[in-house]
């Protein structure tokens, strides 16, 4: 999905109508990422999934899953919304919602409330912190999860920064993404 982006222009003049704002993801996310996604296969699904989101009203964490009659993909549009970058929140069940990285980006703890006994948190810090929020920028697991708790993380700084598109750089970080990765499986 990340190497389908990158045909897309991060900045777009031609799409401002649609954006609202010089950045071009929503143009994106409305003609790319629903036709790579099978939303409705996610809503279907007896794997779990679930995603964390801030309602903007009053600035709380909201954890959705795939077992809510809610659309995944007006919650995949409220993951993206980082204002003014993608600025148009989504609205779920009358509530406008942003990306849950503002107050709750790894949600794991729900997760465990699900009852799994085992949880995979992937990040982007070599050593291993977690963004958590905007007030937790490098979390560390808590000693007594983290035995249920693994982090996946680079062991060494990643190439693309904040609003990389280059085909490169991002080919060179899912390589080594996958290689941090494998050392995961049985």
């Amino acid at each position: 999905m990340w190497l389908g982006a990158t045909s897309y222009p991060v900045y777009s003049l031609r799409n401002f109508a649609f954006n609202k704002t010089p950045w071009n993801y929503r143009f994106m996310h409305h003609h790319f990422t629903r036709h790579v996604v099978d939303f409705a296969g996610i809503q279907g699904s007896s794997v779990l999934w679930m995603v964390s989101l801030t309602r903007v009203r009053d600035f709380r964490n909201v954890v959705f899953t795939n077992r809510q009659p809610v659309d995944p993909f007006a919650i995949s549009l409220a993951t993206n919304t980082l204002p003014p970058i993608y600025a148009w929140p989504a609205k779920i069940d009358g509530h406008l919602y942003v990306d849950g990285g503002i107050t709750n980006n790894a949600p794991y703890e729900a997760v465990l409330e699900e009852g799994c006994d085992q949880v995979i948190v992937i990040c982007n810090n070599e050593d291993g912190s977690i963004f958590k929020n905007v007030r937790d920028r490098r979390h560390a697991i808590p000693a007594a999860v983290r035995d249920r708790v693994r982090v996946i993380h680079p062991t060494r700084p990643m190439p693309v920064g904040f609003n990389d598109l280059n085909r490169d750089r991002i080919t060179d970080a899912l390589d080594h993404g996958l290689e941090v990765g494998r050392q995961f499986l049985p």
